[in-house]
């Protein structure tokens, strides 16, 4: 893992992160990566975020950290780039409790950013009060027909606001995926990502006013 956040630390500090690539080389020839492949090299070989080792960060995170790098505004990119390199550079001392506190915000903050349409309010009130209470599994059943009775009643079409509050109550890699899948505006996912990376900030004992 050192390995790996030295591989990181380098790319940024010489600017060979890129976006909406998993990797290339810039004029000097030298390699550039995505955020994702240039802490796991496996994602760019593969073209895909489930070769992530489990070890590096949970498949949720791996998922979603593509979607941090390319769909947030030009203007916030370099920043949110920094702010997760810091991160990394600590996380590897989390154990699975604090991993979900970090999951339990992403999902949080992808419901609402979800919560525009009126049809959702209700829903997504209940998948909030749910995921504050620390996502109980005796009470995920009942939650999850609610949500889905609600998506398949809606006229939102797939995987937008009210199909999202209903992945929200799922599986990590359903969740992460309907997020990633879902077309968000830059500064929703500038929002958005800001309230996973703040999170993270949090467990890893980091200030971001202090990282600004």
């Amino acid at each position: 893992m050192n390995e790996r956040i030295e591989r990181l630390n380098t790319m940024v500090d010489e600017g060979r992160i890129i976006r909406n690539r998993w990797k290339g080389t810039d004029k000097d020839g030298r390699e550039t990566a995505c955020l994702l492949a240039a802490l796991a090299p496996e994602a760019a070989e593969y073209e895909d975020t489930g070769t992530c080792p489990a070890w590096v960060m949970p498949r949720w995170f791996a998922h979603l950290t593509p979607h941090m790098d390319d769909h947030g505004s030009v203007e916030a990119w370099p920043r949110m780039v920094r702010r997760y390199a810091a991160c990394a550079s600590k996380w590897v001392a989390h154990d699975s409790a604090a991993w979900k506190r970090v999951e339990i915000a992403a999902r949080r903050a992808s419901v609402v950013e979800s919560m525009t349409a009126k049809e959702v309010l209700d829903v997504g009130n209940a998948v909030l009060a749910w995921l504050d209470a620390g996502m109980p599994e005796e009470s995920r059943e009942a939650l999850q027909a609610l949500t889905l009775s609600t998506a398949k009643a809606s006229t939102i079409v797939w995987a937008d606001s009210a199909w999202i509050v209903h992945r929200a109550t799922e599986g990590e890699e359903w969740w992460a995926m309907a997020v990633t899948n879902r077309k968000m505006p830059s500064e929703v996912v500038d929002r958005f990502t800001d309230a996973v990376l703040t999170a993270l900030e949090k467990e890893c004992g980091l200030n971001q006013k202090e990282e600004a």
